[in-house]
């Protein structure tokens, strides 16, 4: 009769194995009758399969357990061999990449004595050690590129077991200036054996977006594959998971603009039956973090324009985010101060320049041309500026003009940078402000300029320190500026200006003075026998003499101008004003 060989299974015992953990194997012969054998030969491997550059797996054995048993012989009928084996912590568990493959086999060997052996071989799956979930519940992450996009994603978990759902929101902020257009997310499955790491499977999710706005929320849900290996990390390799938002921008056909870790364990793992709501992002909450910073800094927020403001004094406020750029822009507004305040980038030639005025501040003073009537009056409203290098995007990214200013401040990605802005820009404004009310008159101007500011008073209007001017005087029912054209430092001539309210139909035309009506050149007349120079539109009379200093002057030609007036007009005068 010739020898037979048993027939061999094995079943495992946890049914679950882990790196770390060790398992029990009963190895069961089945034998139709008595079988002479010398041994029986358990070897468990683990193998790791990684591609070369030439297409090809080269195997590096992590694992190498034996045990034996030396039966004499094998009975008829099924005979059990129960052996133990310890998986290393470090070993990874079973994964099928593109890449790396790892795999473990149990190979039973019975050496039977002068006849063919029976070499059986089983697939011994390693699973990853189940996960604690600590970090779960919604997030929300961020990212500024280069070109000043703001990239803003919010998820409803980063913890999720394969067959799971991923539910998401995607907003972003600088669109026009990246020019994006295409978006995607693409969940990657990422190994790494010895120093390369190497794209896994990945499973990728088209987000229509035919139109972006800045700070629209897109809506994106993703299931993760039932075939997903959870994530593990050993010594010798690991494997993790990771979520990209992709999308095509100027310039660059795809790029990866915000990455975000994502954990995939095991189904087992407990804590995973959880729900919550999705962080605010976009919009809303731009919305909420300017409502808090505006609280915290004594600005407001402008739900409409998206702004914050704020007025300090004669001096206002506002903070805007410039789509086109993605960069803040501060601008501060006042009232004309009439010093002929410019201030620009530097040229070439300024240094040589009888006009540039120096501030004292070697980088601001080489970065900017300064330019204004009088040193002492443009130093007193620039000087601010030349100490808030923390809200210039650069050293060539602020203009200071005779009513305000604007700065481009860099772009604040988190709401911590964009408070430390408001401050800043809050300070500067009150820095302004100061600087202008303690700004002092023209030298020229300097012994009349109380004088002048009490005239403007008594005539109920506004009197310009800048350059001694007087606007929205009242007399007669007549309203009256009077202002000065100024010659470098010195006024050459001084303007009186009377507005018409209703217009004139027909202004008197002083080249024709056949046609102007009695009355009109009686008074027009007695302004050009007492030295003005005058011209009339349908809105306005105006009159030109020489430099007028002394407040009582002035109060003469107001009388004067708003008398002509009246008589323009069809009214009556009722006399100088007392």
């Amino acid at each position: 009769m010739l020898p037979a060989r048993p027939r061999v299974s094995v079943n495992l015992r946890p049914g679950v194995i882990t790196p770390g953990s060790a398992f029990d194997a009963l190895v069961r012969l089945d034998s139709r009758r008595v079988i002479p054998v010398k041994r029986v030969d358990c070897r468990l491997r683990g193998e790791v399969l990684v591609m070369q550059a030439n297409g090809m797996f080269a195997t590096q054995r992590i694992v190498e357990l034996a045990a034996s048993a030396t039966p004499k012989t094998l009975p008829a009928g099924p005979s059990e061999l129960r052996v133990r084996f310890a998986i290393p912590p470090s070993a990874p568990p079973s994964y099928r990449g593109t890449t790396i493959r790892a795999a473990y086999t149990l190979t039973v060997y019975v050496d039977i004595p002068w006849w063919i052996d029976r070499e059986s071989t089983f697939v011994i799956p390693v699973s990853a050690p189940p996960a604690s979930v600590t970090d779960r519940g919604a997030k929300s992450f961020a990212r500024v590129q280069d070109s000043g996009l703001r990239v803003e994603c919010a998820l409803d978990r980063t913890v999720v077991a394969p067959g799971g759902v991923l539910a998401g929101r995607l907003a972003f902020f600088g669109v026009e200036a990246a020019g994006l257009r295409a978006v995607r997310v693409r969940l990657r499955c990422l190994e790494r054996w010895g120093a390369g790491t190497i794209d896994g499977p990945n499973y990728l999710v088209e987000i229509p977006i035919e139109r972006q706005v800045d700070g629209d929320a897109h809506t994106f849900r993703m299931r993760i594959p039932e075939d997903a290996v959870p994530a593990f990390d050993t010594p010798t390799g690991c494997m993790w998971w990771q979520l990209d938002v992709e999308g095509d921008t100027k310039g660059r056909a795809t790029a990866t603009l915000l990455d975000v870790p994502i954990q995939v364990v095991a189904p087992e793992t407990s804590g995973l039956d959880f729900f919550s709501e999705l962080p605010l992002i976009g919009d809303q909450r731009r919305a909420e973090m300017l409502a808090r910073i505006a609280r915290r800094t004594g600005l407001r927020h402008e739900v409409e324009t998206d702004r914050l403001v704020g007025q300090f004094g004669g001096v206002s406020l506002s903070i805007e985010r410039v789509a086109a750029t993605g960069h803040n822009r501060v601008e501060l507004r006042w009232r004309p101060l009439g010093i002929a305040l410019s201030v620009g980038p530097a040229r070439w030639n300024d240094a040589i320049s009888r006009y540039e005025i120096t501030v004292g501040l070697p980088m601001f003073d080489e970065a900017y041309q300064v330019r204004g009537r009088e040193a002492r009056q443009v130093l007193a409203v620039v000087t601010p500026f030349a100490h808030a290098d923390g809200l210039l995007h650069s050293l060539r990214n602020c203009a200071i003009r005779d009513d305000g200013a604007s700065l481009v401040a860099p772009s604040q990605p988190d709401e911590e940078s964009l408070m430390r802005l408001a401050y800043s820009a809050a300070s500067l404004a009150e820095r302004v402000r100061i600087g202008i009310e303690g700004m002092p008159p023209p030298q020229h101007f300097a012994e009349h300029a109380d004088a002048w500011r009490s005239l403007a008073g008594r005539f109920r209007g506004q009197f310009r320190q800048g350059d001694c001017a007087m606007h929205r005087l009242e007399l007669f029912n007549e309203r009256l500026d009077v202002e000065h054209v100024w010659d470098d430092a010195r006024v050459r001539e001084t303007i009186v200006r009377a507005h018409f309210d209703p217009p004139l139909e027909a202004p008197p035309d002083r080249s024709r003075p056949e046609s102007v009506r009695a009355d009109w050149r009686e008074a027009l007349d007695a302004l050009d026998a007492q030295g003005g120079r005058w011209s009339v539109t349908k809105t306005a009379l105006e009159v030109r003499v020489a430099a007028v200093r002394d407040a009582v002057d002035a109060e003469r030609w107001i009388d004067v101008v708003a008398s002509t007036a009246r008589t323009l007009q069809g009214r009556r005068n009722t006399g100088p004003f007392r």
